[in-house]
């Protein structure tokens, strides 16, 4: 139940992110069973090491809200042509990204009210990338990989990648209809999604059902990008989805989200 109004919903299992990083096998199972299919799983980052991200998160919203707020031709300074990288504007939703690697490199070109929580969110990037590569690092174990084919040697540390923190901003529209279909599968390896309110809606790749995935306290989403799949040599799956608006009348959305995407070696 959305605003009084009923929507269509997954069901998603849920993983301990503190049994995963404890290495308990039943954890681990679960884990690859939800990666196989269909791709996607709560992450329950509470009472665990990476709990403190979810506060974190809670601290970026506000000065997300306000920099998109900002006019088109101020957020259009921090455009950057054929890359990810920076502002992107768009009619389904706004969008900036900051790059893993331009944080520990000190390259990054930030807008002021980024530049001015610079220690917030480098924060939340490193903890991001730490519980993905856990998963990553669990998803091997789980698959029984030998030395020479794990999956986290494709993304060593000390190997550039595109790798990244996003911020996106989803505008309200008055009615749904007017919301443009974004339906897409993720090219990296895994997504890290907050999403606090309504508008993750996915496609279960067995039975084409679709449904919004509905918010869960202390939960972030995850799930399988294309070359994960690719690297699983196509075990694990990269499931269809795309961020729309709810209900008529819905308000606007803010989302933080961790991509993981393989060294530039391996893309």
């Amino acid at each position: 139940m959305v605003d009084d109004s009923e929507v269509d919903t997954v069901r998603l299992e849920t993983i301990s992110y503190a049994r995963l990083v404890a290495q308990e096998a039943p954890e681990t199972a679960k884990l690859l069973k939800a990666a196989e299919s269909p791709g996607f799983f709560y992450l329950d980052l509470q009472d665990g090491p990476a709990g403190q991200m979810l506060a974190d998160v809670q601290d970026i919203y506000p000065f997300t809200e306000q920099y998109f707020d900002q006019p088109h031709e101020v957020k259009m300074e921090h455009y950057r042509e054929d890359q990810e990288r920076g502002y992107k504007p768009g009619e389904a939703d706004q969008n900036f990204e900051i790059a893993r690697d331009e944080i520990g490199l000190g390259t990054l070109a930030l807008p002021p009210v980024f530049k001015d929580n610079l220690d917030l969110l480098s924060r939340v990037s490193s903890v991001g990338y730490a519980v993905t590569r856990t998963i990553l690092t669990r998803i091997s174990s789980a698959l029984k990989l030998s030395p020479a084919t794990l999956l986290e040697d494709h993304h060593r540390d000390d190997e550039p990648s595109n790798t990244g923190l996003k911020l996106y901003y989803e505008p309200a529209k008055e009615r749904v209809a007017e919301v443009a279909e974004n339906w897409h599968t993720d090219g990296g390896t895994l997504t890290l999604l907050f999403c606090d309110q309504w508008g993750l809606y996915m496609e279960e790749p067995a039975s084409k059902k679709r449904g919004f995935v509905p918010p869960v306290p202390g939960c972030a989403v995850v799930n399988v990008a294309d070359s994960l799949q690719r690297l699983s040599r196509g075990r694990l799956h990269s499931c269809r989805h795309q961020v729309i608006q709810p209900v008529d009348g819905f308000r606007k959305r803010y989302f933080v989200v961790y991509f993981l995407r393989p060294e530039l070696s391996s893309s």
